[in-house]
Parts: C-alpha cells; sequence; structure tokens
C-alpha cells in the first residue's frame, strides 16, 4: 500500500475520532467547561513546548532572532492562562479573554490551511480540529448569554 493513501487515512481518521470527542465533551460537559478544559491543556502543552525550546536555545547559545518563538510562545500562554482563569473564576472579562483565546486556536490554522493549499501540501487534521476549537469558542462566547459555573468540574 503506498505511504501516501496510509498516512492521509490516518490523519482523516485522527480527525473524525477528534472531531467525535469534541462532540461528545460538549454535549457532556458543555460548550464553557469544554473550552474551559482545551485553554488548560493547551497552556500546559505551550509550557512543556515553551522549556524545551528556552532550554535548546540556552544550550546551543542561537542568535537573538530564534528568541521569537519562544516570545510568541509565552505571549499564547499568558492569554490561555488568563482565558482559563477568568472562566474558573467567572470574572465579567472571561467572555472577552475567551474571544482573544479562540482567535489564537483560530488564526494560525487559517494561515497553516491557506499555505497548505497554496504550496501544494496537505493539509493537517490538526489544523482543521484547531480551526473548529476556535469557531466553537468564538460562537459561545460571541453570544449573549450567561454561563454556566465552572468551579462544579467533576
Amino acid at each position: 500500500m503506498d505511504t501516501r493513501v496510509t498516512t492521509t487515512a490516518i490523519e482523516v481518521g485522527w480527525f473524525i475520532a477528534t472531531l467525535v470527542g469534541l462532540d461528545y465533551s460538549i454535549k457532556t460537559l458543555g460548550t464553557v467547561k469544554t473550552l474551559w478544559w482545551t485553554f488548560g491543556i493547551t497552556l500546559l502543552v505551550n509550557l512543556g513546548i515553551l522549556v524545551s525550546v528556552a532550554g535548546i536555545a540556552y544550550r546551543n547559545a542561537v542568535p537573538s532572532r530564534f528568541l521569537l518563538v519562544p516570545g510568541i510562545l509565552s505571549m499564547q500562554a499568558a492569554i490561555y492562562a488568563v482565558a482559563w482563569w477568568t472562566l474558573w473564576k467567572r470574572k465579567p472579562s472571561a467572555r472577552a479573554w475567551g474571544v482573544g483565546a479562540s482567535l489564537l486556536y483560530v488564526l494560525p490554522s487559517v494561515f497553516n490551511i491557506w499555505s497548505s493549499i497554496h504550496h501544494s501540501r496537505s493539509i493537517r487534521g490538526c489544523s482543521g480540529i484547531m480551526l473548529a476549537i476556535g469557531v466553537i469558542g468564538l460562537v459561545a462566547f460571541l453570544r449573549n448569554e450567561q454561563h454556566e459555573p465552572i468551579r462544579n468540574c467533576r
């Protein structure tokens, strides 16, 4: 079997499985709680990558232009942390921080999808998932409804 066909089948399967899991989580926990968990997990992933990249940069004495990536990851981690915290504490600013964190999912994924189409590369499933999470977050936070409390997580 062709490797490219196998890779594409795995990407499609991963994409569908993740969408099913996201749908189940939204139906079980609710949209805001699912986004709260997503922001927290993304924060931990960003911090892990940030520590790894910073350690590599420190050991290898890289030029200062390569410190752009840790700077961007630090800003993203800060936005996800504040969004997670304000949702958890039900602050009035949670809506604005939720929109900002959702945009951090939408913008890079749209750029990645556009870049993949423009350069004739395959679109990775994670770009579609990130776009879906971002759009769900934007819809959830831009509606004029009060959000359920996060503190009663299981």
